[in-house]
């Protein structure tokens, strides 16, 4: 709205392409492959970096939270899936396992959804949907995504 400052400017040395609100915190993925967990009660007035979370190898462009298990999900530029858990002792978020779906080596991820109480939907640059058990990491059922284009140019 007009004449409205901002709350919060999260500075960070690179760009940002996902965004996570979760309870007092923000979680934000980035180019350089860190997630930057930023909270959001602060008696300083702005939002304080507390943790950033290292593993990737790629770019990370999408996070999602399944608040069933209590795990954060990170999808990166190489197609790697990294599971986070928060540590109740120390309250900082902690590499529980990485998913190596099969079929995804190399290819960007899109964007990463929770389904269900144990299914993460992965949309990845190959236009193929995947529905994978977040538990195990299996690829459960796939759907390739018809280009539009294609689709128009068979008419």
């Amino acid at each position: 709205t007009q004449g409205r400052d901002p709350v919060w400017i999260l500075p960070h040395p690179c760009y940002v392409y996902d965004a996570l609100f979760l309870e007092c915190s923000i979680i934000t993925c980035c180019y350089d492959g860190i997630l930057r967990v930023w909270n959001c009660v602060s008696t300083s007035g702005t939002a304080d970096l507390t943790d950033e979370l290292n593993g990737h190898k790629g770019y990370v462009n999408a996070i999602c939270y399944n608040p069933v298990s209590g795990c954060l999900f990170s999808g990166d530029s190489r197609g790697v899936v990294i599971v986070w858990r928060l540590n109740e002792k120390t309250k900082r978020w902690c590499q529980a396992r990485t998913l190596l779906i099969n079929g995804l080596q190399d290819i960007v991820i899109n964007s990463l959804i929770i389904y269900g109480r144990s299914c993460l939907i992965v949309h990845s640059q190959d236009s193929v949907l995947r529905m994978i058990d977040a538990t195990s990491g299996v690829v459960l059922q796939w759907y390739k995504v018809r280009k539009i284009i294609d689709f128009l140019l068979e008419q």
